[in-house]
């Protein structure tokens, strides 16, 4: 897969003056209630806001690095990728069961989207299993090359450079959507931005099937396939920690299946593949 990009939390001071709902009547309300407190008072409250401010401005800044550096190394090693992990799904019989019988769930929905779909293998294997109108997206535009050279002859799929924070689709016009280890570049907090923004553009009963690491590790790297990159980093996510978060965003859970590694055929780490689908409204966890 090509590496996702990164959710970056965003603050404004002026929205934090004016409350979540309040105008300008609202600021000028607050303004003069804060007029009223002790200078003490008012002097720790400017530096927990500078302070917040500042925490913000370095998150947005770090996801941003973590962000380019991710796309700059699956630029690099788009071709090694493809020739490491193109015919994967070989040695993966689950993965080959799951992905035909979303295929087949999904005939009739229209278009369906491969998020972060690296160089295309399973963009690849759903066509063969009968979908057609199939969009691969990953940050990468040299994976995006990549995908589009090993599936030349694939009509039934097209490939475009996206962001997955920030996907160009309007609401509710994507039938469903699969997302294979395109998650692991993430932190839990980005994650959960992710599946906002995926549920955004899913029609209502919409499915998404989705793969990661089972764990809590966290690794970083500076050599990917054989090739020196700027440091990148790869999260494992508890299951039930990404359970939490899909009915916390308005997925509600078809199925949850874990398993063990195939051996000699990838990271020997534990694998976890959940089907949730888009719910009318959100519920509260």
């Amino acid at each position: 897969m090509g590496g996702p990009t990164l959710g970056i939390p965003s603050c404004s001071l002026r929205n934090h003056l004016k409350g979540e709902y309040g105008g300008e009547s609202s600021e000028k309300s607050h303004s003069q209630d804060l007029a009223s407190y002790p200078t003490p008072l008012l002097i720790i409250f400017n530096i927990f806001t500078i302070t917040c401010f500042q925490s913000c401005c370095a998150i947005r800044n770090e996801g941003m690095k973590q962000k380019n550096q991710v796309s700059k190394c699956y630029n690099k090693t788009s071709f090694e990728y493809g020739e490491s992990f193109f015919d994967e799904l070989t040695k993966k019989s689950l993965d080959r069961l799951l992905l035909r019988r979303f295929a087949e769930e999904n005939m009739d929905k229209g278009r369906i989207l491969d998020l972060a779909c690296g160089p295309g293998q399973t963009t690849h294997y759903l066509a063969r299993h009968g979908l057609d109108q199939l969009i691969g997206i990953d940050l990468s535009s040299g994976m995006i090359k990549e995908a589009q050279r090993r599936n030349q002859y694939q009509s039934r799929a097209t490939f475009e450079q996206g962001d997955l924070m920030d996907l160009r689709f309007e609401q509710g016009e994507i039938g469903g959507a699969i997302c294979f280890y395109g998650i692991v570049h993430f932190t839990l907090e980005e994650l959960e931005q992710a599946l906002i923004e995926i549920r955004r553009i899913l029609e209502v009963g919409g499915q998404l099937l989705f793969s990661f690491h089972v764990g809590t590790e966290r690794r970083s790297m500076e050599e990917f396939l054989g090739v020196q990159v700027e440091e990148i980093t790869f999260y494992f996510f508890e299951t039930e920690a990404v359970i939490h978060l899909l009915k916390k965003v308005g997925f509600g859970l078809l199925e949850v299946v874990e398993r063990h590694p195939y051996p000699e055929a990838e990271y020997p780490s534990k694998r976890a593949y959940i089907l949730a689908q888009k719910e009318n409204v959100k519920k509260d966890v």
